[in-house]
């Protein structure tokens, strides 16, 4: 059966990617980030649909980005193909293409009538925070109701309440926590806000110095659902989480 065609940009196949990002492309910014991509694309001989205009551009769709100087292991990205092709033979093509330090960690095919805006499906994410000590400096925190920070963004600066982005967080030794926040395009706790708040609240002068690695994200898959899973799960992930919002 031949699939349904997307008549906006002609796409008949939409592969979601799990990546790996380290190495020396955790220190540039999205776009950069995106044109690596695109590139290694490109030379995985992966069949990308191009937008329509005068500046066609491949269509992918980041589910989240993550920060500058942020390595993750839950980076997600849906590739929009002009043709239909293996799925996993692609993973592995684009595996072999990828710059030093971004690796393919999972593929799955999304149906094209399906396949929407994944950011906006973006509820939670979680992060581990590694340093020397950082457990006992940043758990007290979690005490205060308040941990307002200046949030600068577009040119503008404003006040920031971060305590209620912060929904749990999980010393594993006193040199690591695991944290999960609030994240998305409704409501999104920025991983530089959290080393703000250690310094403004704490006096932690070395928060510069924490090791920040997002090891996942979790979505909303439809209207109405009531948990949320991960946009790719590998092998052993079954864990979902109870949601109630919208």
């Amino acid at each position: 059966m031949t699939p349904p065609v997307d008549p906006s940009n002609n796409r008949v196949q939409v592969l979601r990617f799990r990546l790996v990002w380290g190495g020396p492309l955790v220190w540039v910014a999205h776009l950069d980030r995106m044109r690596a991509l695109e590139r290694a694309i490109l030379r995985a001989g992966l069949p990308v649909a191009f937008s329509q205009g005068y500046n066609p551009r491949p269509q992918l769709v980041f589910a989240l980005p993550s920060g500058v100087g942020v390595s993750s292991r839950a980076e997600y990205v849906d590739v929009s193909l002009g043709r239909e092709v293996d799925a996993e033979q692609a993973a592995q093509a684009l595996n072999s293409s990828l710059p030093k330090g971004i690796e393919v960690l999972g593929v799955t095919e999304i149906p094209v009538e399906l396949a929407t805006h994944v950011m906006s499906q973006v509820r939670i994410s979680d992060y581990v925070l590694q340093r020397s000590g950082i457990s006992s400096r940043f758990l007290p925190l979690l005490e205060r109701e308040d941990l307002t920070v200046m949030k600068f963004s577009k040119g503008k600066e404003r006040p920031l309440n971060i305590r209620p982005l912060i929904l749990e967080v999980r010393a594993e030794s006193e040199d690591r926590l695991l944290l999960r926040r609030l994240a998305g395009s409704r409501e999104n706790l920025r991983p530089d806000l959290l080393l703000l708040a250690l310094r403004q609240f704490a006096g932690d002068t070395e928060a510069d110095e924490t090791s920040i690695e997002r090891r996942d994200l979790w979505i909303l898959p439809e209207k109405g659902a009531r948990a949320l899973v991960r946009p790719i799960a590998l092998a052993g992930e079954t864990e979902e989480i109870v949601w109630d919002g919208e």
